[in-house]
């Protein structure tokens, strides 16, 4: 008799930030283009907003920043003060094209509990929060609520201090 071996990719961090991740009942991927003009690194799995134009990309700044996805990974090389964060944390350097994921299901940073099945909120303001990451509630408001995202997992423990990473489902308009 074959033994087989089933992995559920919920179970556990199996994954990693930007990671684009498949499930049972997985929509379609759209995933689109843009270029990093922060002035600085764009970690993945964090929240990307429009900038002045909707080809300029960069972390939120206020409630009214236009959600245009997640930074997803891709190829780049990691080195410290290139691609890595002041935190440790992998991604796109400063004007460098990125790819984002805005429908689909993908790994991201959050820095507070959130449950399967919850709306998703974004940061823009760091207050006991990390900007560009994602979170369960309003955080007093300090984060917008993305509409049509909901939580894939329950995930408790994450704070900014220690951020964790988990599933999320973005089915845009």
């Amino acid at each position: 008799m074959p033994v087989t071996t089933h992995i559920d990719l919920l179970d556990g961090q199996l994954y990693f930030p930007g990671q684009e991740i498949t499930t049972q009942g997985s929509s379609i991927s759209s995933i689109l283009t843009g270029f990093n003009n922060t002035g600085a690194i764009i970690p993945f799995g964090f929240g990307v907003c429009q900038g002045a134009t909707p080809d300029l990309l960069t972390l939120p700044t206020d409630a009214n920043s236009i959600f245009r996805g997640v930074n997803r990974q891709m190829d780049i090389e990691k080195r410290s003060g290139y691609s890595l964060d002041g935190s440790g944390r992998f991604g796109i350097p400063n004007f460098h094209e990125l790819a984002f994921l805005e429908a689909g299901d993908i790994a991201v940073y959050i820095d507070g509990d959130i449950v399967q099945g919850s709306p998703v909120y974004l940061n823009h303001t760091a207050t006991s929060s990390v900007v560009g990451a994602f979170r369960g509630a309003a955080n007093g408001g300090s984060a917008t609520l993305i509409a049509g995202a909901y939580w894939l997992k329950t995930v408790t423990g994450a704070t900014a201090a220690a951020m964790k990473v988990a599933p999320l489902r973005l089915n845009r308009p």
